[in-house]
């Protein structure tokens, strides 16, 4: 009986799993699918589309030695998202086209609103699938409540839902590198099976491979994973494991399962991209050295003094911790670096939590009761940061975006253990911050669904959340929720204060 009784727990609890997966896909992807025409068609999605018609044909055709692989009007961008367009459009019956936007902006070559529509899909569903990935990625880093506020924090991010309703590379890099170290981060858990294991290294390199061929800056998620192999793993269980014959246990299928991550990441790499058949190491090289001269490019202005790398990085942990530079500016009149349209790329409450979950585990830190988990995720975002801010020679909101998932899982964390010191006041400060998150949606709604850029170069977008934070509505939600944030503070510190007097 007892044994039944087990069994049908265990399958309840597979059920409620299921089910809590299959509410945040529906309530992640709702507000991406609705309207998905209606978004503001942004410039780069043109070649996006019309290139992506262009590469499937020619995969159908077997013409990987085709020049245009080589000396097309974007050689130097990887082709998964153009695969994912181009199959899209083939699937609903789009065949051809061509929308070279940029090329003549004169003629304003705009695609039609079925063929944006089609061509946004597939980062609509990377985009939902995003959020699922962080909820669990949050229930391994704490609990399931982590990992439901982290992919709602994601879900509703401005610069997440305009990202992921646009025909461009930016959600199928974050998707893949996500599921990537989510896959590790399997492969780290079940390191005792070791056939399991290396079947996730395996997964996870294939994964990899296809964010680098979705956006080239996804290396770095490439080489988080060995930095973390080696400086925390490798140390770790050397420490811990007693008898010598479990080291060499542990040292073999680490080696084994890296080589064949890295061997598999490297070879999706080279296999899903023509470009790179010719010389891989060479043609790799073309492409950086494509993107550091971003100087001659339309003329912006560039970070490539120390000043500026400076000024770039101070920028950056400023949108994190400040989401809102037009009244930053209004305080502070002297503030200033060389972002040409400084933008943010959280909100009020998501920067409010992040600051907790960032104290917290620093804190973790300091007294050395820190897990893998936290250390990978934690790792995620700076390796991201440190690379964005001394790279990007345009700072572009949506240059950003590889840092929003890391960021809503270190915001949860430090919603989740602030508020279980709340005792009776933690659903106030979590329904406020869900209520003021989704606020900057509603503030920001005409941009993300009746197309109110009025050009292509989207140049309004490059400080979207600002304009939120700006107008009626969104001051009044951020407002709102930093009122309440500061007296369940004082509440918090008078309470704490008082029993320290007590015992003392």
């Amino acid at each position: 009986m007892g044994r039944l009784y087990n069994k049908l727990k265990r399958h309840r609890q597979r059920a409620t799993e299921v089910m809590l997966l299959i509410g945040v896909f529906v309530v992640s992807f709702l507000p991406m699918i609705v309207a998905l025409d209606g978004m503001s068609f942004h410039g780069d999605e043109s070649h996006w589309i019309s290139e992506g018609i262009a590469c499937v044909h020619l995969i159908l055709q077997g013409k990987f030695s085709d020049p245009y692989w080589f000396t097309g009007p974007d050689w130097y961008q990887p082709p998964v998202a153009k695969y994912l367009i181009g199959f899209a459009l083939l699937l609903f019956g789009v065949k051809e086209g061509e929308w070279q936007y940029w090329g003549v902006p004169l003629k304003g070559e705009i695609p039609p609103n079925y063929v944006l529509a089609i061509s946004r899909l597939p980062m609509a569903v990377m985009g939902a699938l995003s959020c699922v990935l962080v909820f669990l990625l949050g229930k391994e880093l704490k609990d399931r409540w982590t990992g439901i506020i982290a992919s709602l924090f994601l879900a509703f991010n401005p610069l997440w839902l305009s990202c992921s309703r646009r025909a461009m590379s930016d959600t199928p890099s974050v998707f893949f590198s996500t599921l990537s170290i989510f896959l590790f981060w399997l492969g780290i858990k079940n390191i005792k099976s070791h056939t399991q294991s290396l079947i996730y290294f395996v997964i996870a390199g294939i994964s990899v491979g296809l964010a680098i061929d979705s956006k080239y800056t996804s290396i770095m998620t490439f080489l988080l994973i060995i930095l973390f192999t080696f400086l925390v793993m490798v140390p770790f269980f050397s420490q811990h494991l007693l008898s010598s014959s479990s080291k060499m246990k542990f040292r073999a299928v680490t080696a084994i399962g890296l080589v064949l991550f890295v061997g598999m990441g490297v070879l999706t790499t080279i296999v899903l991209n023509p470009y790179l058949y010719l010389n891989p190491y060479q043609q790799f090289n073309n492409v950086v050295g494509f993107w550091s001269r971003g100087s001659q490019y339309w003329g912006y202005r560039v970070q490539d003094t120390p000043n500026d790398k400076i000024n770039a990085f101070i920028g950056t942990i400023h949108s994190v911790v400040w989401p809102g530079c037009q009244v930053l500016k209004a305080i502070w009149p002297s503030y200033q670096w060389s972002w040409e349209y400084p933008g943010s790329y959280t909100t009020v409450p998501m920067a409010a939590s992040f600051v907790l979950g960032m104290t917290y585990l620093l804190n973790r830190i300091r007294k050395k009761e820190t897990s893998f988990i936290e250390i990978l995720i934690l790792m995620w975002f700076l390796i991201y940061l440190v690379f964005i801010s001394m790279v990007t020679w345009k700072l572009w909101d949506r240059y950003f975006l590889p840092l929003i998932p890391s960021m809503t899982l270190i915001a949860a964390y430090g919603l989740t253990w602030f508020c279980r010191r709340m005792l009776r006041v933690d659903w106030v400060l979590i329904t406020t911050t869900a209520v003021s998150h989704a606020g900057n949606i509603l503030a920001w709604l005409p941009e993300l669904y009746n197309k109110q850029w009025p050009d292509a170069n989207n140049d309004y977008a490059l400080a979207s959340l600002q304009l939120s934070i700006g107008r009626d509505l969104g001051f009044i939600f951020a407002v709102g929720y930093s009122i309440v944030l500061l007296f369940t503070i004082l509440w918090y510190l008078r309470k704490h204060l008082r029993r320290y007097s007590f015992h003392s």
